[in-house]
């Protein structure tokens, strides 16, 4: 049998149609929509908390590597949070998402879409269209959007990769995270 074929009824006519070629297409559409849906959820979030990272960095600590009135500015901020927007805004989660924005602000484009890589291009695509409408929507004026680091994975894989200490190794495995779409697991 070459395909699901249903019988409809056209006025006093019956017609088979096959339905497996509409099925596949709309399929198709489907698998793709969630796709997009889960990438643009994902690197919200990992720009949320590099911006989040670079206000805590730059505006409270002045660009020090800690605020001048120790660590009781992120332990009130993290209680604030919390009430407000519920677990998720721990002192520990706000600690990793400052260093978060210290390691990847150190050069501005180690965080990358792989480019010029034929077997990459439809990821680069994707991950610049919505690294362009995230950034212009949600920056701050006095940041220019080009000079931010372009994301291109989920907050769970930057939290493994900032583990590794060597920048040129961590840019490897980030690399080939995108690149093969590892998952989380795939990366540990």
């Amino acid at each position: 049998m070459p395909g699901k074929k249903d019988i409809v009824k056209n006025g006093q006519e019956q017609v088979s149609v096959n339905t497996d070629a509409l099925f596949s297409k709309v399929s198709a559409i489907i698998e793709e929509g969630r796709k997009y849906v889960s990438t643009a959820i994902n690197l919200a979030e990992v720009y949320s908390k590099f911006q989040i990272g670079m206000y805590i960095v730059e505006d409270e600590q002045a660009g020090n590597k800690r605020a001048g009135y120790g660590k009781q500015v992120l332990l009130n901020l993290s209680e604030r949070l919390t009430e407000k927007y519920g677990d998720g805004w721990s002192l520990p989660q706000l600690k990793l998402i400052r260093q978060f924005y210290t390691v990847y602000s150190k050069k501005l484009n180690a965080v990358y879409p792989i480019r010029d890589k034929q077997d990459s291009k439809e990821l680069v695509v994707d991950t610049e269209r919505l690294n362009t409408v995230y950034q212009i929507q949600n920056l701050p004026k006095s940041i220019d959007p080009s000079s931010m680091p372009r994301f291109t994975l989920s907050w769970s894989h930057y939290i493994v990769l900032m583990r590794i200490k060597n920048e040129e190794e961590r840019q490897f495995y980030e690399i080939e995270s995108a690149k093969q779409q590892w998952s989380y697991r795939q990366l540990l």
